[in-house]
């Protein structure tokens, strides 16, 4: 096979690569460039997409600045930045891993190493929502969710907002009747079980 000698395009050096046009040197220079610019827009889309962990982070943001500034196990007040976010049924179950009938604010001590929390939980959502845990477990059993991308997009965008929302009002001065008219608002535009 003959080889021809070439110019390269970009340096104008006589070479016998030839490969589009370019010496070797600036070929691989070039195919580096379409690496990075390939690798920018995998970190991008990367960056776009909702994932599970910016919806609960979004989620236990919006629930611990909903609720009344009160651990709802114990009663005893708690700040917005040592409070936790308690799941009454496991995180597991995808309907309600998002609901906020199932989720409550409660202070760390009583979510990680108080197992009768739980308890507590599920008076406050028969309080709250007039739901019986037994109901609300037969619900969850019930129904398999599987969250698309789409979905988790419109549930984290739904959360932003209600999050500001909450916080302008709970930092302004705390007003039950207006939290849980958002409270209301939200869970009938995020609900993924009746």
């Amino acid at each position: 096979m003959k080889v021809k000698k070439i110019k390269c395009s970009v340096c104008q050096k006589e070479c016998f690569s030839g490969k589009r046009g370019m010496c070797e040197y600036h070929y691989n220079l070039k195919l580096k460039e379409k690496d990075k610019e390939k690798k920018q827009l995998k970190r991008e889309k990367k960056k776009a997409l909702i994932t599970e962990k910016k919806l609960d982070t979004i989620f236990s943001k919006l629930v611990r600045v909903i609720y009344d500034p009160y651990c709802k196990a114990c009663g005893k007040e708690i700040q917005f930045n040592s409070s936790h976010n308690a799941h009454l049924v496991s995180r597991t179950v995808r309907c309600v891993r998002w609901d906020l009938r199932n989720c409550y604010n409660t202070c760390p001590s009583c979510n990680l190493y108080d197992q009768l929390h739980v308890i507590y939980l599920a008076k406050k959502q028969e309080q709250f929502y007039n739901i019986k845990i037994e109901d609300w477990i037969i619900l969850t059993k019930q129904n398999l969710c599987k969250i698309s991308s789409t979905e988790r997009e419109r549930l984290y965008n739904i959360f932003n907002v209600y999050y500001e929302k909450a916080f302008k009002l709970n930092f302004s001065s705390y007003k039950q009747e207006e939290s849980f008219k958002l409270i209301s608002e939200i869970i009938e535009q995020t609900k993924l079980i009746n």
